[in-house]
């Protein structure tokens, strides 16, 4: 399951969803692959985090978090691995 509270401001941590959605930029998301869990880390074009959370290595999990950002990515980098055939082929069919 993921969480959707992973934006710092300086009150509080605010839904990631709803930050900075009608904001003209780009937007970037990082995946480190290992067996069990994959980070995701979301960047907006001048670099600074956005999110990020640790969800299970499962193309449906990633999918799901990267969709309930609300973002519209430009690139999502996927790190070169043992599964990254496998996860690419999985989530561009999604």
């Amino acid at each position: 399951m993921c969480v959707d509270f992973c934006q710092y401001s300086e009150e509080t941590y605010v839904p990631f969803f709803e930050i900075k959605k009608n904001t003209p930029m780009k937007y970037y998301a990082g995946l480190d692959v290992s067996m069990k869990e994959t980070a995701i880390c979301i960047v907006d074009e001048i670099g600074e985090i956005l999110c990020e959370k640790l969800v299970p290595t499962e193309p449906h999990d990633i999918h799901h978090y990267l969709e309930k950002s609300g973002l519209s990515l430009d690139r999502v980098g996927l790190e070169a691995s043992n599964l990254s055939i496998w996860l690419h082929r999985e989530l561009s069919s999604l």
